[in-house]
């Protein structure tokens, strides 16, 4: 969000809302298609399905852990991080002082 200008903030956050839902929303679409493939067609009641359901539900737990684990290897690489300053530097910018507000000068 700092990428950005201040009045284009909001769409932003909408667009990156809205990515984050439709993410959420594929990666659980995907999942479930992978345990229900994993499942296959078992039927039957007994040992044997619930042997297939608790491998169908490790594998996608296993596939999402993996995932997970590329995104923050991903992320540590790719986000840059915020330049450090040493001790008892300061940090200059020409921003007015707080609340936007001058000091009155005298007329000439």
């Amino acid at each position: 969000m700092n990428a950005v200008s201040v009045n284009k903030a909001g769409v932003a956050s909408g667009i990156l809302s809205m990515n984050r839902m439709v993410g959420a929303t594929f990666g659980v679409a995907a999942l479930g298609a992978l345990f229900q493939h994993e499942l296959g067609s078992a039927a039957q009641v007994g040992p044997a399905t619930r042997a297939s359901f608790v491998h169908a539900l490790s594998t996608g737990m296993w596939l999402s852990a993996g995932l997970a684990l590329a995104g923050a290897v991903a992320a540590l690489v790719l986000v840059e991080r915020p330049p450090r300053h040493a001790a008892g530097s300061e940090i200059h910018t020409s921003a007015p002082p707080a609340g936007g507000l001058r000091a009155p000068t005298s007329p000439p």
